[in-house]
């Protein structure tokens, strides 16, 4: 999402402020999950991981580092497990406000690689394994026979090569290749999508009608408005056309109009109204142009 900006911009600005990226990529405190999912020494579940980070949120690696952290030394459990800050806490629930992530299982039995398969092509998948023996400092795992029931560990599942499923592993090699007929009693797929808010819509301060002297309404209100952000102060509360306002734009139009107000074409319909009957006393479309361009540029 960040190569491709899918991205909203606010969501992008939150995530630079607080350094949640870094070097071009999203770096993630994963001890924060580790500690707000409820880890224990005999291990966690997936959803309870899932639903930390759907409910808690997420805070950025460098504000809450894991022991392989540069410049970090080793944590022994209770160092690792501390409590968190609320201030940490907080950033990670305002996260939430640029983020929906949803999960599901989709292994289905018989059907497990062709449905893992297909899920790849959407987003890396976890697998939850049997581990067979060696299964540290080893590449490619083969399947021990276990009793599937007994999973113990979980892993990434990141793409297949043929038949095998590449993984990425927490231990050593930490790119494995379980070979075909590994067993998966368990998967599920976590999609992270970011939330899009409406954004507000200013009504436009350009002008859009002709107004005349003696009309009332919204109409006078923006004309006025309009004049007042130009520098021509007037009543901005009063939604009447009257000589007040006349004097204003009399004035607005001697002072911008080329060559004054015989600018003005003799066959426009206000022509002989603005020079001499009633000048001021309404703004056309050639006003209305004058107006517009000078709102812009401001």
């Amino acid at each position: 999402m960040l190569i491709n900006n899918l991205w909203p911009a606010d969501a992008l600005k939150f995530w630079r402020k607080h350094g949640y990226i870094k070097d071009g990529k999203f770096e993630i405190s994963e001890r924060f999950t580790a500690k707000l999912s409820g880890t224990t020494k005999s291990g966690n579940y997936f959803y309870k991981v899932l639903d930390s980070v759907r409910n808690d949120g997420v805070v950025p690696e460098s504000h809450w580092p894991s022991m392989d952290a540069p410049g970090v030394d080793d944590f022994n459990w209770d160092e690792y497990y501390k409590e968190i800050s609320q201030e940490l806490k907080d950033l990670g629930k305002e996260s939430l406000k640029y983020f929906n992530m949803m999960y599901e299982r989709i292994d289905q039995g018989a059907l497990t690689k062709k449905i893992i398969k297909r899920a790849l092509e959407h987003a890396p998948v976890g697998l939850a394994l049997v581990t067979c023996s060696p299964w540290m400092g080893g590449k490619e795992i083969l399947w021990c026979n276990a009793d599937p029931g007994s999973a113990n560990h979980a892993v990434l599942g990141d793409g297949m090569e043929e038949d095998n499923y590449v993984i990425w592993d927490s231990y050593p090699e930490h790119e494995k290749i379980l070979l075909d007929g590994y067993e998966i009693p368990y998967a599920v797929k976590a999609v992270l999508y970011p939330v899009k808010r409406a954004e507000v819509v200013k009504d436009s301060e350009e002008l859009t009608e002709d107004v005349r002297f003696g009309n009332v309404g919204a109409g006078v209100l923006k004309l006025r408005v309009a004049l007042n952000k130009l520098g021509w102060k007037n009543d901005i509360n009063n939604k009447v056309y009257n000589d007040e306002l006349s004097d204003v734009v009399f004035n607005f139009q001697r002072a911008n109009f080329p060559g004054g107000l015989w600018y003005v074409s003799w066959k426009h319909p206000l022509f002989w109204e603005m020079i001499f009957s009633f000048p001021g006393k309404g703004v056309d479309d050639e006003t209305r142009k004058i107006i517009n361009r000078a709102l812009n540029k401001r």
